[in-house]
């Protein structure tokens, strides 16, 4: 008999699988595809609802331009694909198996070889050059064609379940900061405050995020991608702290910073640049603008406010579904063509820095018809302690 968990095991209805399917098939068309081979753990899920934490091992979906997908990984992974996903077709290889030779066997299991015109994702950090070319060198007669981010760019507009997912993501990153917050304090440290973050949205219902919390305190709240280490705070740090809720592998991502004591004049200045900085990108994500011109709306922000210097890199990215890592598609960075459209949403990052400290309060936005709405809505400003 099902329980009630298990009842809930599938994250979406048949029929939304069914659309995602018919849409990578409407673009293997267009392309010419007699097959295409989805290899990263995130278009793995999209399709099938396959959710395992051994995306290191090599694994790939192939799917033609009709009937069932056929999955090949290891054999440890096939309880839990057939438990998870609709799709019940599973090639198992064993650890003393070479992966690539049982790829080829389940290509041309499939029907598919020499004559054929294959998309693989060679652009993909879960395909090696090396076995790109041992696949291109076992079927010759092949046409080897690069599906890089085929699945990634239809992921990159959500359905409404994932925005659902996303917006109770947001809700575990809410309660996740206000309790680090409470947490930092003279001689605590940043594993203080990354235990009281990680422990507080889990209890709450959080699954395991795919990023952070990043924590870095005092000079290493410059670093931007630094991990708690333990550092003792102190009288006048200023704590950089990403992180985000999850929910069935989908994120609402945040940063802000915590002032140990009255920040200085300068994070003064740079907690405005960054508040400004966010405002103008949520205002211009926009259905019909572009990747440039929401990065060029906040870069202009901050040069208004003489702070240029202090921003170093891009103005965000596509968030959503992750297991490594939550960036789900684009980013939005200088003279960036792709087009913005309703139901994307985003994470808005202006981290201004010096060599001595950071300041960033982003937003995860959520693009409308009317516009960007900021999804997690934490206060933006620096949290003073």
């Amino acid at each position: 008999m099902t329980n009630a968990w298990e009842a809930k095991a599938s994250p979406f209805p048949m029929d939304e699988y069914e659309t995602r399917l018919e849409n990578v098939r409407r673009e293997m068309h267009a392309q010419a595809l007699d097959g295409l081979l989805v290899m990263g753990p995130e278009d793995l899920y999209y399709l099938t609802g396959y959710r395992s934490m051994g995306y290191f091992a090599h694994q790939v979906l192939i799917v033609r331009p009709s009937g069932e997908p056929l999955m090949l990984s290891r054999v440890l992974e096939q309880r839990m694909y057939l438990a998870n996903s609709w799709s019940q077709r599973y090639h198992a290889y064993g650890d003393d198996e070479n992966p690539i030779e049982a790829t080829i066997e389940a290509l041309r299991g499939e029907g598919l070889g020499a004559g054929n015109r294959l998309g693989v994702p060679l652009g993909s950090k879960h395909l090696s050059p090396v076995d790109a070319v041992k696949l291109q060198d076992a079927m010759p007669g092949a046409e080897w064609v690069d599906a890089t981010g085929l699945v990634a760019r239809l992921r990159s507009t959500k359905s409404d379940r994932e925005i659902e997912y996303i917006r109770q993501a947001a809700s575990f990153t809410r309660t996740a900061f206000r309790a680090a917050a409470e947490a930092a304090a003279e001689g605590k440290t940043e594993n203080d405050l990354a235990a009281a973050f990680l422990g507080s949205m889990i209890a709450e219902g959080s699954e395991k995020p795919a990023s952070g919390p990043l924590v870095g305190s005092g000079p290493r709240s410059s670093y931007g991608h630094s991990s708690w280490e333990g550092r003792p705070l102190e009288r006048g740090d200023l704590i950089f702290l990403e992180g985000g809720g999850c929910v069935r592998r989908y994120h609402a991502g945040a940063m802000r910073t915590i002032a140990i004591g009255e920040p200085s004049e300068q994070a003064r200045a740079l907690e405005e640049g960054s508040r400004a900085a966010a405002t103008a990108a949520v205002e211009a994500l926009k259905p019909g603008a572009t990747s440039g011109d929401v990065d060029k709306a906040c870069r202009d922000a901050v040069a208004e406010l003489g702070l240029s210097e202090h921003f170093r890199h891009r103005t965000g990215y596509s968030i959503g579904m992750g297991f490594n890592n939550w960036i789900d598609g684009f980013s939005l960075r200088p003279a960036g063509d792709e087009e913005i459209k309703s139901s994307m949403v985003f994470h808005v990052v202006p981290f201004l820095s010096t060599p001595d400290f950071a300041v960033a309060l982003s937003e995860t936005v959520l693009v409308s018809p009317e516009g960007g709405e900021r999804v997690v809505a934490l206060p933006p400003e620096l949290i003073v302690r």
